[in-house]
């Protein structure tokens, strides 16, 4: 009885042991699979592929852009990025800071990026932003469900913000 005993409290000892290593395996993989929704949605941002920004969404993701207010679901997110793509082709978007965790079942990620768009005298104009985003499996696949882009106000005249 005794033997019995020592092995079930091993085995209840082993699996706290094993489960942190554990864990922290799937989480690498989970964070992996969701940077590459970012590596995704960048490359398809850089090749003016309004359709393959759109495909990183689920289908009904809620979008923050800095130029709207809200934009909800597939369909009016690649309008969106349709019409970002006609007003302003050659637009390079780079993630210059980026940090995920992960919360139960999705990745939350935010940090700052670099937008290059040409300007009116054909310089370009570097712009640069903010983000926070929640990506999630649906479907199969990671997508984004919330996405939250942002540009500092320029500060008032004669004083910061």
């Amino acid at each position: 009885m005794k033997r019995v005993f020592v092995c079930a409290a091993m085995v209840f000892l082993a699996a706290f042991v094993v489960a942190p290593a554990s864990h922290a395996s799937d989480d690498a993989e989970v964070l992996k699979a969701a940077a590459a929704v970012d590596d995704a949605f960048l490359k398809a941002f850089n090749s003016d592929d309004a359709k393959g920004m759109a495909a990183c969404y689920s289908k009904d993701a809620v979008l923050f852009p800095p130029d709207v207010l809200t934009v909800t679901g597939s369909t009016a997110i690649m309008s969106t990025f349709a019409v970002m793509v006609k007003t302003m082709p050659g637009c390079k978007l780079e993630m210059t800071d980026r940090h995920s965790i992960v919360a139960g079942d999705k990745v939350i990620s935010y940090g700052t990026f670099k937008m290059t768009a040409p300007g009116p005298d054909g310089k370009p104009m570097e712009m640069m932003g903010r983000f926070t985003d929640v990506k999630a499996m649906q479907d199969g696949k990671w997508v984004y469900i919330h996405d939250h882009a942002s540009m500092p106000m320029p500060a008032p005249e004669g004083g910061a913000h």
